[in-house]
């Protein structure tokens, strides 16, 4: 895999789409090429490829950390493979999580992926600093996975994955997002 092989900057801004600055995450695209032998579990005797699947890294926050009152905004992107019927591509599009502290719920959007919007509610797993939700939009489902992150020791930001289906339709891929309120 090359260093800056995709065009970054013009996916965003041709999508409309602002990246998180998210100074305390770092993500981007990675690459692999899995063979499997003949008595593999998985695969036997096949082969899995990978080409710009994402990931987003940091450092997780405690759940010391996590406030008990008050709300957040939690703003950024998200980015994902899609397979459209034959057509494969990247897309991206905005996230949002208001998070109320004290339900420990969020409710969030995902603007304009691949010309879609997706909204949904989003739990915290009791005792952790990580949430799950799900999704729905455009006649699509899916679901989101992702953990409250730090920075200075405080919460900064939230990230994760996601995935939608629907009918000759499917899409993967993750989020990072800054608090932004």
């Amino acid at each position: 895999m090359s260093y800056n092989a995709a065009a970054i900057d013009s996916l965003f801004t041709n999508a409309g789409v602002t990246k998180c600055t998210c100074s305390f995450l770092t993500w981007g695209w990675w690459g692999g090429d899995v063979a499997y032998d003949n008595t593999a579990a998985y695969n036997p005797g096949g082969r899995d490829r990978l080409s710009f699947a994402t990931y987003v890294a940091g450092t997780l926050a405690t759940a010391a950390q996590l406030p008990n009152t008050g709300s957040a905004t939690f703003t950024g992107h998200v980015v994902g493979n899609v397979q459209n019927g034959n057509n494969s591509y990247i897309a991206v599009g905005g996230y949002s999580n208001t998070w109320n502290w004290a339900g420990a719920t969020g409710t969030v959007t995902i603007s304009n992926f691949d010309g879609t919007t997706y909204t949904g509610t989003t739990n915290l797993v009791n005792n952790t600093v990580q949430f799950s939700g799900n999704l729905s939009g455009g006649g699509r489902v899916g679901s989101l996975s992702g953990a409250f992150f730090q920075s200075g020791g405080q919460v900064a930001g939230q990230a994760g994955s996601f995935g939608i289906a629907g009918a000759n339709y499917k899409a993967a891929g993750t989020f990072a997002a800054q608090k932004t309120q």
